[in-house]
Parts: C-alpha cells; structure tokens; sequence
C-alpha cells in the first residue's frame, strides 16, 4: 500500500514520500486491523524503514561538515518554545485543566519524523541550505531527547491518586462467569451501577464497549482496562473481574486476557481518569504483581491483593523505582520471596 501510494503521489508531482504518509494514515484507521496485526506493522516499519531512511540522509550530507553550533542551538530554541507556547495557548483556549496545560505543552515539543522529512524535502527542492538542515536533525533529536526527563519533571509535580481508594471489595469478581469481552464488559458494569446506585447497568456498559470498539483497551499481558464518563456519577468506581481461563480481547501481543478492571468516573475528572489507567498499567506490568492476583483466593483475599497492589503501583510512579513498591506487595500479602 505504501509503494502504490508512492507511486500515485510521485506521478500527480508530489513527493513519494507523502504517498508513504498517507498510506499510513489510511492503515491506521482502519478498523479492521487488530492491534496485535498494528503491532507488527509498526515494529516492522521501526526495524526496517527508519533506519533505512536515515542511512539514505546520512549517505547524502556530510553531518560533521555542515554542523554549526551556534545554528543548531538558534533553531532548536526556537523550534521548542514555539511548540510549547503554541501548545500551552490551545489548551488554555480548550479551558483544559490548569494541572494539565504543562504536560500537555511539553508532550507536543518533540518535532520528531515529520520535521526532519519535510526539511529533506525544502532540502531537495533548494530551499534549504545543508548546514540548515543539519540543525534542523539535531533540533528534532535534541527535542525528543529533552522530552522524557522534562515531561517526568512535570508529572513528579502532580497529586498521586490511588485506584485503590475507588475499588469497592463488592466489586470484585474471582471467577468472572463471562467468556467474551463485551459479557465480561456488561459483568462489571453492573457492580459499578451497583455501587453508584444511581446510574443503569446498561450505560455504563454502553459506553464501555462504545469506546472499547473506537480504541482497544487491552494492554497485553493478559490485562484489559475498559473505561467510561459517565454523566451523574458522583465519584470515581472501579470494578475487577479476574478469569483464569482467558478470554479473547484483541490485545497488543495476542494473548488471552485474565484480569479486567472497569474504570467508571465522572464527566470532568479527566485528569484523575488517566491517572488511575496509569496507576493500574503500572502495577500489573509486573509478572510477580500478576502472580499475586491470579494466586489469591476468594473474593476478600483477592480485593486485599488488589488493595495492595494498586496502593504499591502509586508508590511506585511516585518515587520511580521498584524495590520498595515490591517488597510493600509482598509483605501486604504474605508471599515475600527471593524472586519478588
């Protein structure tokens, strides 16, 4: 798809490499695709294509010959803060949460690919010079560089929510009788308009499965975090629902999913949605934190695990390592050993 895509693109007079681009474009849309097949595609494209593309940039200009500092610097600076500014003004315009607007501003300073494809471009039609370009490479690898420790800047910063707070001990299934995603969906989403007590099963699971069929919530290693806002609903439920046997979810690397967690906050707790998705995705990375789940038994030695658990995961976002956190799970369930 993306060579004929090339191909039409290069023969209307534009680049091929917009062709590439919408092929892209058009791959990732489509909804038939797995997310274990999207996947492939994207290690495939990362292993293969990229590199190929910059060993043909790096063939072409010598990088050592054309590098000026003072250049790279100059457009650097200017290509971060104009991305962070224009940023941070959109959200402020979208009345995003104040606590958000940094994180959001930062997330967009990386200039990434699409900078340094259409500097080739400008490149090869003479509108840039080669040292331009050069600083124009280094600007794009030093702002994506720069992205990760400034954005964990930003978030050490923020308030830590615990899921543990919203999980309900009657809201926790051992054995869930569901053997397909959307039934399992519907399972939990009754506890939850159980203990809301004033919401409806069904819109809870409605908009479950709506956003499940718009972006798969399956996070690979037999986890699943289906979500929803829900309008009325006072405070943030989570639901948990663990099946040994598995069930088919379309996740990322193809495996059966075991433990589901159903997430239902209210409209315009946005921030403390996402916090919570992290805080789970966090603490059930781990193969001895999922261990933990799937050896506990009945529904009260699993809601302890859990507690502990998902208590340990903000901990462990908070102060960024993973010895402390560990042996917190251990020493909460019983079960220290070497290995954990």
């Amino acid at each position: 798809m993306g060579l004929l895509f090339g191909v039409l693109t290069q023969k209307a007079g534009i680049h091929a490499l917009f062709g590439f681009f919408i092929a892209g474009v058009v791959a990732g849309e489509a909804k038939s695709l797995s997310e274990q097949t999207r996947g492939v595609i994207s290690q495939m494209v990362h292993s293969l294509f990229v590199p190929l593309f910059f060993a043909n940039i790096g063939l072409k200009i010598d990088f050592a010959a054309h590098f000026e500092l003072p250049l790279v610097l100059l457009i650097s600076a200017i290509g971060i803060a104009g991305r962070y500014l224009g940023a941070w003004l959109g959200v402020t315009w979208a009345r995003a949460p104040r606590i958000n607007r940094d994180l959001i501003a930062i997330a967009h300073t990386p200039s990434g690919m699409m900078e340094i494809v259409v500097a080739l471009l400008a490149l090869e039609a003479g509108l840039l010079t080669q040292p331009v370009f050069v600083a124009i490479v280094f600007s794009a690898v030093l702002s994506s560089v720069l992205a990760g420790p400034w954005m964990a800047r930003s978030l050490a910063r923020r308030a830590s929510v615990s899921p543990a707070r919203f999980l309900a001990p009657g809201a926790v299934v051992p054995e869930l009788a569901a053997s397909v995603r959307d039934e399992a969906i519907r399972e939990l989403a009754a506890l939850v308009a159980s203990e809301a007590g004033t919401i409806e099963m069904e819109l809870v699971a409605e908009r479950a499965i709506a956003r499940e069929q718009e972006f798969g919530t399956a996070l690979g290693s037999g986890v699943a975090i289906p979500h929803a806002r829900i309008d009325g609903l006072k405070n943030p439920i989570l639901a948990f629902g663990r099946s040994r046997q598995g069930m088919e979810w379309d996740s990322p690397d193809g495996a059966p999913v075991h433990n589901v967690f159903l997430l239902a906050t209210p409209s315009g707790t946005e921030d403390i949605h996402v916090q919570i998705l992290a805080a789970i995705a966090s603490s059930l990375s781990h193969p001895s934190n999922r261990q933990l789940v799937h050896d506990a038994e009945g529904r009260e030695g699993l809601a302890t695990v859990l507690e502990t658990l998902l208590t340990a995961g903000t901990l462990r976002a908070k102060g960024g390592g993973n010895a402390k956190p560990r042996q917190a799970v251990a020493k909460g369930t019983g079960q220290m050993n070497g290995d954990r």
